[in-house]
């Protein structure tokens, strides 16, 4: 492929555009990353013909305007989930509007809000790997000038030779020399958030069997969607519930007369034997009618329609109530004959396939 498909119109009558540049960072170091830039030359057609046609209109109408030029970049989201997914995952950088993070810092930032650091002592975190790596590079090259300055000695014979001007890298900051930086916590929020939401395939180019609906719709699979997925296909024997209220707790929503209300009465959770998360909703009310609903998709869309086994064994602080809402989600699955079930299995494709490694 000698030029990535146009990713609005999926056109390849596409030249290059030049050359456009972006700071970012990995581990231990500033990069900058040089890339290159296409135009579509069907997309810039039709924006040249829509905008002689909005000459001859109103000035109102001229707000309207479309202001692509019909150019894209070689790491738009776009253009990267329109490509196969081996050369996707290969790309190392996630990128912003104006600056880059790579995506191994990005995947340590999961652990650090899973476990409560928070973002900011992970921006402090690699901070401190860039001081260190240039404070490496500092003393290799004050190392280098004494070997320089050494050699210079014993070749000349005699001291008094036109003295070496040592030269210094600066400070980790300084702009004229290192030029080192690192961004702001709140970038690395900013950036953290937009892993999840950007779509990572592209269904056309997924090689699975979806549903024409979806490839209508030109849909994209994003992490967050992908998180979801892989939750819906883990099952368990063995289940541990158990809803907390701390979490909704710290919730509130401040209304427009001065009052505060919690969206979220609380927040059930259930795991399977190997501490797999197989269930996270959020409950409105404390009524179990609201969790019988829900645990009957979760057997019946997950466990039936995949032909999982039913759970043997369920692990609850609550025995006598959840035991009751148990059996009356299972007296109602047993009125669904195995024909419904299947049919379910045959109308979904989409939910069973398999789905590719991130």
């Amino acid at each position: 492929m000698k030029h990535p498909p146009c990713p609005d119109c999926n056109g390849n009558h596409i030249h290059g555009h030049g050359y456009v540049w972006r700071d970012a960072i990995d581990e231990y170091n500033s990069v900058r990353i040089l890339g290159r830039r296409y135009k579509c030359l069907d997309c810039s057609a039709k924006v040249k013909a829509q905008q002689e046609k909005n000459k001859l209109k109103d000035a109102g109408d001229s707000a309207a305007l479309k202001t692509v030029d019909g150019t894209f970049q070689s790491w738009d989201d776009d253009v990267l989930a329109n490509m196969r997914p081996y050369i996707t995952t290969e790309f190392p950088f996630v990128f912003s509007h104006r600056s880059g993070i790579a995506k191994t810092i990005v995947s340590s930032l999961v652990d650090d809000v899973l476990t409560g650091k928070g973002l900011k002592a992970s921006r402090d975190a690699v901070e401190q790997k860039h001081i260190t790596r240039f404070k490496e590079l500092e003393r290799a090259f004050i190392a280098h000038q004494n070997d320089y300055c050494d050699h210079q000695l014993t070749a000349v014979g005699s001291a008094s030779s036109r003295p070496f001007q040592a030269s210094s890298l600066g400070t980790f900051k300084d702009k004229s020399k290192y030029s080192g930086f690192v961004p702001l916590a709140e970038y690395f929020s900013s950036v953290f958030f937009k892993y999840f939401e950007t779509p990572v395939f592209s269904i056309q180019s997924l090689p699975l069997t979806w549903s024409s609906e979806l490839k209508e719709k030109g849909a994209k699979l994003t992490r967050e969607l992908y998180l979801h997925r892989r939750m819906q296909m883990m099952d368990g024997n063995i289940w541990s519930m158990d809803a907390t209220f701390k979490v909704a707790n710290l919730v509130i929503i401040r209304n427009a007369n001065g009052t505060s209300s919690h969206p979220v009465n609380s927040i059930f959770i259930i795991m399977n034997e190997y501490e797999q998360v197989i269930f996270a909703k959020a409950l409105v009310t404390n009524s179990s009618e609201e969790l019988k609903g829900h645990l009957y998709k979760l057997l019946l869309h997950r466990y039936r329609a995949r032909k999982f086994k039913m759970p043997m064994l369920i692990h609850t602080d609550n025995c006598c109530a959840d035991r009751e809402t148990l059996n009356q989600v299972l007296e109602s699955l047993s009125d669904c004959d195995s024909q419904f079930s299947s049919r379910l299995a045959d109308l979904l494709p989409n939910t069973i396939a398999p789905l590719p490694e991130l």
